[in-house]
């Protein structure tokens, strides 16, 4: 998946200058170099030890290291094996130069343009890549003047037929905007995330979400199956979590906690009224479960001078859970 800095919950915007520190490749037009990596780079789940950086704005572990004109992602032909940060026709032969370090430190690898122009047109780029040992990558765009709108970025693997495309010659990169690739959500979790099926069998795949340290707001994602089975295609999952907050108590929604609450609960528990809203403003004893000692916990609260927390977190998402029927390995 990918997110930016321009969403809740985003990778910060965080430049890293590697111009006085890195080694400079002094590439040609449509050049490209092949460096070693300082550890194994896990890439559509194969060890990577060497990437050849091109001066058209990508890196690969394939063959290609030339190709100056961007393509829609995935795409069969090469580039392969591709991480595209800017993968667009420029020339650092003109201005401007490529830089990679090993920050030890940091445990990280870093390749930079910096103020490379495009070969057919005026203005100039400088833009990062940072790969890390769990294979988290991040692009980051600083001084992008220029035509924004003939590029790709996005990430491929060695065949070409899986990918994840975050543009293709459409407005979205921007001055100090950083975008995170990752297999990891942090606030989703699938389990398990690999497996084998029997023929006509099924398995389910239960997806957890945690909204632990969140921002409010609305977080979209998907959710990718592929199979080796010649006969199926990638499922695509659409995943949407909403995190918002609430009052605990205030199982009708109306913004405080009051008599009229401990009736409608009532109603939800005994009369077949409608559920608390959102539902878990009624679990008043944060047990997970909604029965009558909320309602006891509810009426000790406005009654009996007890007590309750009063804000959380809530969940809205979809699916919860999916079933994958197929024949062979996911």
């Amino acid at each position: 998946m990918f997110i930016d800095s321009d969403e809740p919950g985003g990778p910060n915007f965080n430049w890293v200058e590697i111009s006085s520190l890195g080694t400079p490749l002094n590439l040609g037009d449509d050049d490209y170099s092949t460096v070693s990596l300082p550890w194994p780079f896990p890439f559509y789940g194969v060890n990577k030890t060497t990437v050849k950086i091109s001066s058209n704005g990508y890196l690969t572990f394939g063959t290609d290291g030339t190709d100056y004109t961007n393509d829609p992602i995935p795409n069969s032909q090469d580039p392969n094996d591709l991480i595209a940060v800017f993968w667009d026709d420029l020339n650092p032969s003109a201005a401007g130069n490529v830089y990679y370090y090993n920050d030890l430190a940091n445990n990280r690898f870093i390749v930079e343009w910096k103020n490379v122009p495009h070969y057919y047109s005026s203005g100039s780029y400088t833009f990062e890549v940072i790969l890390y040992p769990d294979g988290d990558i991040l692009y980051q765009y600083q001084n992008m003047n220029g035509d924004l709108t003939s590029a790709t970025v996005g990430i491929e693997n060695q065949s070409g037929t899986i990918g994840l495309q975050v543009v293709y010659n459409s407005s979205y990169v921007h001055n100090n905007l950083a975008t995170l690739i990752t297999t990891s959500y942090g606030w989703l979790d699938e389990n398990p995330d690999a497996g084998s099926i029997l023929p006509g069998d099924f398995m389910d795949i239960t997806v957890t979400f945690n909204t632990s340290g969140m921002d409010t707001g609305t977080y979209n994602a998907s959710i990718y199956i592929t199979s080796n089975d010649p006969d199926e295609d990638t499922v695509v999952v659409p995943v949407t979590l909403t995190v918002g907050s609430y009052l605990l108590g205030d199982v009708n929604g109306d913004g405080q906690v009051s008599s009229s609450d401990l009736v409608y609960l009532a109603s939800y528990l005994y009369a077949g009224g409608p559920p608390p809203n959102p539902m878990e403003s009624g679990d008043t004893n944060m047990d997970g479960l909604i029965t009558s000692s909320d309602l006891v916990c509810l009426a000790g609260f406005l009654y009996g001078g007890g007590s309750l927390p009063c804000t959380g977190t809530f969940l809205h998402f979809s699916p919860s859970k999916f079933r994958k029927r197929g024949k062979r390995s996911f």
